[in-house]
């Protein structure tokens, strides 16, 4: 029986990781603005913002808790891996033709993690998609990230992985 591993790639959103850095910097903003107020003894001004600052932070993380985490992206094409090739989409790699350099495929749908809103820390559930393929074909180099469904499907790919002899 041949071992077959198939997902699909995932595409992260660069709009969504602009607007998290933005929540990262509102929230040093108000720290800065808080040290800001101490030094200036507005101390009520300066409590407040601190005050503000947690009640967000917190209140995101309560309500972020033990959820599934959001992919902010999309996954535009398929993947396919087995012990003869990678199929990306219709393109077709045969592995006698190509190096993969590295291949992490840890994580998985519902896999518990934790989760961060600037300094709260919550636990929640991975939605799959920290998983990387590099490799090399006809001297180009390709990175992708994708989706594990489940953790049997991690298992299987960790299985293709050990037999292909991949670090």
């Amino acid at each position: 029986m041949d071992l077959k591993f198939q997902s699909h790639i995932f595409k992260p959103s660069e709009r969504s990781i602009f607007l998290e850095e933005r929540w990262y910097l509102l929230g040093w903003m108000s720290i800065l603005l808080f040290f800001l107020f101490l030094i200036l003894e507005v101390y009520w001004l300066a409590l407040s913002i601190i005050f503000s600052l947690s009640v967000v932070c917190y209140g995101l993380a309560v309500s972020r808790w033990n959820t599934l985490e959001k992919p902010n992206g999309s996954f535009p094409l398929s993947l396919t891996i087995n012990l003869r090739s990678i199929q990306i989409g219709d393109k077709t790699f045969p592995m006698n033709a190509l190096k993969v350099t590295k291949l992490s495929c840890y994580d998985y749908k519902g896999r518990s993690t934790m989760g961060y809103v600037f300094a709260a820390q919550h636990p929640m559930k991975s939605n799959g998609t920290w998983n990387h393929l590099w490799f090399v074909h006809e001297r180009k180099k390709y990175s992708l990230r994708f989706l594990i469904e489940s953790e049997p499907h991690a298992r299987q790919l960790i299985e293709i992985k050990a037999k292909l002899g991949i670090m």
